[in-house]
């Protein structure tokens, strides 16, 4: 748990390391410029320059959410994912309960093609999507976790996989290690998926500067859109400070396709922030 708030420790060594810098407290100088060095060494790779290809691609703008299973705010999701200003094409939501189903429907206007697989508890999803969505058998792995697969076609002669993803909480230490194990199933999985054009999204659970992510990242062979764009931090909401929150909603895509922007969504009354991601295909 402790690799996730490597952005709260940079803050706080440079914070005492000005400090001391004042003091001439040469001993606690030089120990956290070393704290400072090493939670840098972390947080760096997500400023560096995301590989992009040619601009010239279909425009395509993603959305990643998890609404919170007991929310109250639920008129605000659908104000959002309505409102004609915003132009998401494709939408993911976790923590979809079989009673939200119906409600989720409504907005077919706007979203006509849609996948949800409702369940009891946190792990029910909706991929709800302006494209055609060709469904894949949803795989279960290590419960109450699962990811969904669907081909969505772009255009008639282009088409992507896309993976949703919700990972089981670490709060315990047997969560931490279910969750390890389905970053690790999952992984392969996307990884042995021959598809061109694939996007993974979704709550992992985990952030950047977990060896377990890193370990997922590497094994699925994509890139994740928060490089270049510093760290996003999506959870928890009700932190009135972002300092005090971590990056756990990520979104992955394939290689051929370039980011645009990456950026936080307004606060919907769920304990996550949603994640809007704009590409280019």
């Amino acid at each position: 748990m402790a690799s996730h708030f490597k952005l709260q420790y940079f803050f706080l060594a440079l914070g005492l390391f000005i400090f001391y810098l004042g003091c001439r407290n040469f001993k606690y100088i030089a120990f956290n410029f070393v704290i400072l060095l090493i939670n840098a060494y972390d947080i760096a790779p997500l400023f560096a320059q995301n590989e992009t290809s040619a601009t010239s691609g279909q425009k395509l703008t993603i959305v990643q959410f998890n609404r919170y299973i007991t929310s109250l705010q639920d008129d605000k999701v659908f104000q959002w994912l309505s409102n004609k200003e915003n132009e998401f094409d494709i939408v993911l939501i976790q923590e979809i309960a079989p009673s939200f189903v119906q409600e989720l429907k409504s907005l077919a206007p706007t979203y006509p093609y849609q996948y949800i697989t409702p369940k009891k508890g946190s792990f029910g999803q909706a991929l709800l999507s302006k494209k055609e969505i060709i469904v894949d058998k949803p795989t279960s792995s290590d419960k109450p976790s699962f990811h969904l697969a669907a081909k969505i076609r772009i255009s008639q002669t282009n088409s992507l996989k896309l993976y949703g993803i919700h990972i089981m909480s670490p709060e315990f230490p047997k969560g931490a290690i279910s969750r390890n194990s389905q970053l690790k199933i999952i992984g392969e999985s996307i990884s042995n998926d021959p598809s061109k054009t694939k996007i993974a999204m979704g709550d992992f659970n985990v952030t950047p500067y977990s060896y377990y992510f890193s370990r997922f990242e590497k094994t699925i062979g994509l890139k994740n859109t928060m490089t270049g764009f510093g760290p996003q931090n999506s959870w928890p909401s009700l932190s009135p400070l972002d300092i005090f929150r971590i990056p756990i909603d990520h979104v992955f895509v394939s290689k051929n396709i370039q980011v645009i922007d990456r950026k936080i969504g307004p606060n919907l009354g769920s304990d996550h922030f949603p994640v809007i991601v704009k590409l280019s295909l």
